[in-house]
């Protein structure tokens, strides 16, 4: 969907009625066009701002309010859950993680191009198939410690329970 959509669609999008999206609109909880249209971010903004409150809702729909209210405590609840993890230095932030990857990534490739330069010369002296898969087969197993032992900044890692 566009950011723009009817009452009808907005309700649906809401699990309400078309009553309480138009009782919000009078109430002016909903942002919308010249031409009736409900512009969904703005009002979502307001509308979850705001605690959900019986009174937003007709008499008729209380079914709805209930349904809003569960939504509401359901995602406080994930808020909670995730500061709390956050707090325990379980969850960390998109960012930091972004800037770690790039950190492990550029350390493995700086790991990863010194290769060459420790095994040109001894495998250019060597013939046998059987010596050049060993010497290669060492060599990746020293660079596949040295990668595991790579510390990312800012991200401790730690053994899974």
């Amino acid at each position: 969907m566009g950011d723009f959509v009817t009452k009808a669609e907005f309700a649906r999008m809401r699990g309400v009625t078309e009553a309480a999206v138009s009782m919000w609109i009078k109430r002016g909880l909903l942002v919308v066009t010249d031409d009736g249209l409900v512009d969904v971010k703005a009002s979502e903004a307001i509308l979850d701002s705001r605690a959900v409150t019986a009174q937003m809702f007709p008499k008729d729909d209380r079914a709805a309010y209930l349904a809003a209210r569960t939504q509401e405590a359901e995602a406080k609840a994930r808020k909670a859950w995730m500061e709390a993890e956050r707090m325990a230095a379980r969850l960390v932030s998109r960012e930091e993680v972004e800037k770690a990857a790039f950190s492990a990534a550029r350390r493995a490739q700086e790991i990863l191009l010194t290769v060459p330069n420790r095994l040109a010369s001894i495998l250019a002296g060597e013939s046998d198939p059987a010596k050049i898969h060993d010497l290669l087969e060492r060599e990746m197993r020293q660079v596949a410690q040295e990668l595991a032992a790579v510390e990312i900044p800012g991200i401790e890692v730690r053994a899974a329970r």
